[in-house]
């Protein structure tokens, strides 16, 4: 028997000499955490802005941020809420180009 004749696990599990229990359709998944907040860089990738007007943002106050002393770190939420704002304010915008002026 030739590996390209193996149709399923259980082939495969004969032509390999193991139990046909011990061979899984698919490899266990690995469940990776998700960080409850992320660098000032990592928010700018996430936002697809650049590095510098993320600082810039941290600055104004606009993206809120949590200082771990000399660290800035910024919560997934604040991220998520930035892009839901904007999300909206594009909605409108859009809305608002239909309407006739008044």
């Amino acid at each position: 028997m030739y590996p390209h004749d193996v149709a399923s696990s259980g082939s495969i599990a004969l032509f390999l000499g193991v139990p046909p229990d011990s061979i899984s359709a698919r490899p266990p998944t690995r469940v990776v955490p998700v960080p409850a907040v992320v660098s000032v860089a990592d928010a700018a990738t996430m936002l697809g802005i650049s590095r510098a007007f993320a600082y810039e943002l941290v600055a104004r106050g606009t993206l809120t941020h949590i200082r771990l002393g000399r660290r800035i770190v910024i919560p997934r939420w604040a991220i998520e809420s930035m892009i839901a704002g904007a999300s909206q304010t594009d909605s409108q915008l859009d809305d608002s180009a239909g309407a006739p002026s008044r």
